[in-house]
């Protein structure tokens, strides 16, 4: 026996991200520019980024829990489940790994390991899971869901802009990794180098995906499913594009107000990643209006989430 729902809450969950987001940007703004009407003549310090890192983290989990609501609407064998499972264990990840840095990988009051050392290993690890792992498992996750979008005829080659785009993006990828080994050449430290080395490389490979799943999506129309691999490519390119400024301005215009700049780069990226399920769950829910037992569930060829027999 099937029970009504009110869907309504989740549909409009991209709504809520967006408006939230909105409302987040402007605060950061307003808080910005306070700071710099004030701080030639006072003591006010800038932007927290331990604030920063926990919106961030809180924006995962939301992530993390739109995906496990999409990932439940397919059932065993659908073909862009694995997809999205590879997905919600790269959102757990970010969420373990920035709670974990947040709250055992601090010296704060309440942090129950005393030992500096202690408190040392548990922050790098956990930056480890956050970042390098959870772009790696995305990457897979993506990887799945392109070759699946491609065996259902959802696939546009490259257009000359998007090629364009693939080689500046493989070029900075170049640039990067020459640096990391003019870095190892000159002694420094083999687990930081080969950290970023892998990262970067994750990161060139997720912005090729995004150039690829942006063409696929546009072939989809404007449905929330196209908006949903849509929000995947805008979250990566957002990402490629803060560390390719970061890099930038930590070259030639370091300080304290550019650092101040991180609140308002990885707090949307996170937030984009989280539309994406969103857009997801709530496609389901329009469809289907109720939830009915797994054992009654149907796929539409094999691609969509599962309907529920009526």
């Amino acid at each position: 026996m099937t029970r009504a729902e009110d869907w309504r809450g989740l549909e409009s969950a991209p709504r809520w991200i967006v408006t939230f987001t909105g409302a987040y940007l402007l605060l950061g703004l307003f808080a910005l520019y306070v700071w710099c009407v004030l701080a030639p003549t006072s003591s006010i310090e800038g932007p927290s980024n331990g604030a920063e890192a926990l919106s961030v983290t809180a924006m995962a989990a939301t992530q993390a829990w739109l995906c496990l609501l999409a990932l439940q609407s397919f059932q065993p064998g659908a073909p862009l489940r694995r997809a999205w499972l590879l997905i919600l264990l790269s959102a757990a990840s970010r969420t373990v790994g920035g709670l974990a840095a947040q709250v055992l990988g601090t010296a704060w009051m309440l942090n129950p390991l005393a030992s500096p050392a202690q408190i040392e290993r548990i922050h790098r690890t956990a930056v480890v899971v956050a970042e390098p792992v959870q772009m790696a498992l995305l990457a897979a996750g993506l990887a799945v869901a392109l070759v699946v979008l491609r065996r259902f005829g959802f696939w546009t080659r490259p257009k000359a802009m998007g090629w364009a785009l693939a080689g500046v993006v493989l070029l900075f990828g170049l640039f990067r990794l020459g640096e990391t080994v003019a870095a190892w050449m000159a002694g420094g430290p083999f687990g930081a180098g080969a950290l970023a080395l892998f990262r970067n490389l994750v990161l060139c490979v997720l912005l090729l995906e995004a150039l690829l799943l942006w063409q696929s999506a546009a072939s989809m129309g404007r449905g929330l499913i196209a908006k949903c691999w849509r929000a995947f490519a805008i979250g990566i390119f957002v990402t490629g594009f803060g560390e390719a400024a970061f890099w930038t301005i930590g070259h030639y215009s370091p300080g304290r107000l550019v650092a101040s700049f991180e609140w308002y780069v990885w707090f949307p990226a996170a937030a984009v990643f989280a539309l994406a399920p969103a857009y997801c769950v709530a496609a389901v829910r329009r469809a289907t209006g109720r939830v009915s037992p797994p054992s009654k569930r149907m796929a539409v060829r094999g691609f969509g989430p599962a309907i529920p027999a009526r």
